[in-house]
């Protein structure tokens, strides 16, 4: 049986990534999370933040994604599965 769970990636150029797990059941906590984390990285300014997602994105489990800042910094939230 596959379970599956959701991930908050946080990836920051001059930082090393953060993993954030949430259980399936709490995607809206997980993206509430994600969304929280991204404004702080624009600095409070949504303007900074390139909210987007392509359908390979979408095939490879990813549920949201923003691009934050002119560095590439992003936030990611995707299912992962466990077997």
């Amino acid at each position: 049986m596959t379970t599956q769970m959701i991930v908050v990636l946080i990836s920051d150029r001059h930082a090393d990534p953060s993993v954030y797990v949430f259980p399936k059941d709490k995607l809206l906590a997980a993206l509430a999370f994600a969304r929280g984390e991204a404004l702080l990285m624009a600095r409070g300014d949504e303007k900074d933040m390139r909210v987007s997602l392509s359908q390979a994105m979408e095939n490879q489990g990813w549920l949201w994604y923003a691009e934050v800042g002119p560095e590439g910094d992003s936030v990611r939230v995707q299912t992962v599965p466990l077997q």
